[in-house]
C-alpha cells in the first residue's frame, strides 16, 4: 500500500513544478518575489535578463558604475548595492527559476526525486528543454509529463514498460515547441 504522506507530498511537488514550469517557460509571464516591500516590480525583462528597476527598487537619484549602483533610499540616505550575478551562461531567468525547482526538489526523499528525475530522463523531457504545447496551446509541463509517466508505469512489467517508452516518445514527438498561434487553432480545427 503507498503512503499517503508521500502520496500528498507527491502531488504537492508536481503542482508547484508545473506551476513553476509554466511561469518559467514563459517569457511574456512576469516574475515577481512575493516577498517583501516591493511585490509589483517584475524581476526580469522579456528578454529573461534582470530588470533594471528591480535592482534599483526604493531609489531616487540613481547611479551606475559597473556592478555598483548608488542612490538615495526612501530615508533620505545614500545607499551603495553591489549586484553580483552567476555567470553559468544560461538567461537569468532560467537561473532563478533552476534555483527553484532545486529548491522544490529538497523537499522530497532524495530517492523520490531521483525516480522523478527518471521519469523525466525516460520522457526525453527535461525542465531546461523548450516548452511542449497541446494543439490548444496549453503547456505540458516535464513534471505534468513525469506525473503522468510515473502513473502510467508504476504497474507495468520491464517489457510493458520498454513500449510504453516508445509510445510515450511518439506522444512527445507530436507536440508542438511553439505555443499554436490562434490562425494555428483555427486550421486544426478545419482539418479535424
Amino acid at each position: 500500500m503507498a503512503d499517503p504522506n508521500l502520496e500528498k507530498q507527491l502531488e504537492t511537488y508536481f503542482t508547484k513544478g508545473d506551476s513553476l514550469y509554466s511561469i518559467f517557460a514563459d517569457p511574456g509571464t512576469p516574475v515577481f518575489e512575493k516577498e517583501g516591500d516591493y511585490p509589483d516590480i517584475p524581476l526580469f525583462t522579456k528578454e529573461g535578463k534582470w530588470n533594471p528597476a528591480w535592482d534599483e527598487r526604493g531609489l531616487s537619484d540613481i547611479s551606475r558604475e559597473g556592478g555598483v549602483i548608488s542612490g538615495t533610499n526612501i530615508k533620505g540616505q545614500s545607499e551603495r548595492r553591489t549586484i553580483t550575478r552567476s555567470s553559468s551562461g544560461a538567461p537569468p531567468r532560467q537561473q532563478y527559476l533552476s534555483r527553484k525547482m532545486g529548491e522544490l526538489d529538497r523537499e522530497l526523499p532524495f530517492e523520490v526525486s531521483g525516480d522523478i528525475r527518471t521519469s523525466m530522463m525516460k520522457s526525453g523531457y527535461m525542465p531546461r528543454d523548450n516548452p511542449l504545447y497541446s494543439k490548444k496551446g496549453e503547456i505540458w509541463s516535464p513534471f505534468k509529463m513525469a506525473q503522468i509517466y510515473r502513473d502510467e508505469t508504476k504497474d507495468m512489467s520491464f517489457r510493458e514498460r520498454i513500449d510504453f517508452d516508445a509510445m510515450w516518445k511518439d506522444v512527445l514527438g507530436n507536440m508542438a515547441t511553439e505555443k499554436p498561434t490562434a490562425n494555428d487553432r483555427v486550421f486544426e480545427a478545419i482539418n479535424e
